[in-house]
């Protein structure tokens, strides 16, 4: 659920073949929809009311500088929430969340941390501890192609002007 009235966007968690690799077929819905309506203000890419991929999309025409804005957002099984209103303890929750995070980072990261590498290390463990994977990027691979699926366009081994990672 979320807080407010975004707009929820949806499209297939499928690569977009003509983009990716300049053939033909896939999805009409490919997974980089949600970014392309967003980015590009192109919703041609994206389904309606479903898809295996979905965002929220706020949108603000300005927001002055020092103000903040927040997003609330909470993950429920077909719409059940504890509450008629599923914000309601948000406040309580999200302050006994932060304690709960000051408690771990307290323990893992030494007294004798300066602040500014506190702050640093607690990002970089939130940041592992969020996605809680290893990305193994294999270059060779991105640049040959998955052998399972179409070969990777020529330019991509090319250094300009799509030679990005050739490095």
């Amino acid at each position: 659920m979320a807080d407010g009235e975004p707009r929820t966007l949806f499209c297939d968690n499928e690569t977009n073949l003509g983009a990716t690799f300049g053939v033909p077929g896939g999805s009409a819905t490919p997974k980089d929809g949600i970014n392309a309506a967003v980015v590009h203000a192109d919703a041609s890419m994206l389904r309606r009311g479903e898809g295996t991929k979905a965002a929220f999309w706020w949108h603000w025409d300005a927001i002055d500088p020092g103000p903040s804005v927040s997003v609330r957002l909470r993950l429920t099984r077909d719409g059940d929430t504890a509450t008629a209103d599923p914000f309601d303890d948000f406040a309580a929750l999200m302050q006994h969340r932060r304690r709960e995070a000051d408690e771990f980072y307290a323990a893992v990261i030494p007294d004798s941390t300066s602040p500014e590498d506190a702050f640093i290390a607690r990002r970089t463990f939130a940041g592992l501890l969020w996605c809680r994977q290893v990305y193994r990027y294999d270059v060779r691979r991105w640049l040959e192609g998955d052998p399972a699926g179409p070969a990777p366009p020529e330019q991509r081994l090319a250094r300009e002007p799509l030679g990005r990672n050739t490095d």
